[in-house]
């Protein structure tokens, strides 16, 4: 199958298409149903999945800025959020062993739960995040978080600073066009 662009981890073209579960809509991330088909491949190579056709940054940043509410659409989300954002900041805090980090940096930081997760394992750190659906943000600035609207890259990100011990991002690389550049754009805010 002709596929285009190359896989962004290995650099192979042999994808394999995944199977379609509706061929009318899918669900995404935050449980909203959209009109499309889920249309996923998969590289037989390094086994790398995504979007069958990239969405481009455009239409990423009008779906994540306007429609996309990780907390509106799924009931007892925040029930569920709970133990599992517990369970990644614990394991978050393994990986770092001894280091208890200063100032943590959480991209795609949603309504705050992960910040809660994270300060309650280390509470003298400063947390901040940065997220582009408006809705979440505010309800992570009323959670007490220094939140920025925007995304990695954005201008507005700035004002948070390039001092960070850890930047975290959990969920969020493969909703990005270009993950090279996301994760280039987190890199730049560390210490």
């Amino acid at each position: 199958m002709p596929m285009s662009p190359p896989c962004q981890l290995c650099g192979s073209t042999d994808w394999a298409d995944l199977p379609v579960p509706m061929p009318t809509h899918s669900v995404r991330s935050d449980g909203a149903i959209i009109p499309s088909p889920l249309a996923k491949v998969h590289c037989r190579t390094c086994g790398l999945g995504r979007a069958r056709t990239p969405t481009v940054q455009p239409d990423l940043t009008a779906a994540y800025e306007t429609t996309y509410d990780m907390y509106a659409n799924r009931p007892r989300a925040e029930e569920f959020d709970a133990s599992r954002y517990t369970a990644m900041a614990e394991a978050v805090d393994t990986l770092l062993g001894e280091v208890t980090p200063r100032r943590v940096l959480e991209i795609g930081c949603g309504n705050g739960s992960m910040l809660a997760a994270l300060a309650r394992r280390w509470p003298t750190a400063i947390l901040a995040g940065v997220e582009p659906a408006g809705s979440a943000a505010d309800e992570a600035r009323r959670r007490g978080f220094d939140v920025i609207g925007g995304t990695a890259g954005g201008d507005s990100i700035a004002r948070l600073g390039d001092d960070f011990d850890l930047v975290v991002s959990f969920n969020v690389i493969e909703h990005t066009a270009e993950p090279d550049a996301f994760v280039a754009a987190a890199v730049a805010h560390l210490a």
